[in-house]
This record gives structure tokens, C-alpha cells and sequence, in this order.
């Protein structure tokens, strides 16, 4: 695990500034999607770019998307029609 060494301070309602770089090694762009990830014994909290996917069958490729930010495979949508 690479130490970017950028420490941060969270504020009064629990919210950290995700450094540039960080932003940038992990290409994420503003109302991108974040999966955060706890191990308690470690103590760490591991950051991943959540990519949208077929809320029916997790499929990444024919997306279509749906109002409130849903997903939809062509072939799901194609049953559920």
C-alpha cells in the first residue's frame, strides 16, 4: 500500500477533503461514487472508485441509466419490459 503521507483533519460533522493527488491516481471526479472499506483490526480504511454496474445482474458493459442514478443492463431491461 503506497503512504501518500498527506494527513487531514476531519471537520465538525465527520467530512475529509480527499487530497488532488489522491483524486487524480484514482480518477475520481466530482459526484463520483466512493465504496469505503473497514478493517478493524488493522484500523484502515481502504478507498475504492465504485464504477456503475447493473443494479439486477452487476453487469458493466450495455448500461443504460435510469432516473436516480439506477443502472440497467440491455439485457435486464430487455426482461423487465
Amino acid at each position: 500500500m503506497k503512504n501518500v503521507g498527506i494527513p487531514r483533519r476531519l471537520d465538525e460533522l465527520g467530512r475529509i477533503v480527499i487530497p488532488i493527488d489522491v483524486r487524480r491516481a484514482l480518477s475520481l471526479n466530482e459526484r463520483d461514487t466512493v465504496m469505503f472499506f473497514l478493517d478493524e483490526k488493522s484500523r484502515t480504511v481502504i478507498l475504492k472508485k465504485e464504477f456503475p454496474s447493473c443494479i439486477c445482474c452487476h453487469a458493466a458493459d450495455s448500461l443504460r441509466q435510469l432516473p436516480h442514478g439506477i443502472y440497467v443492463c440491455e439485457s435486464c431491461l430487455a426482461q423487465l419490459s
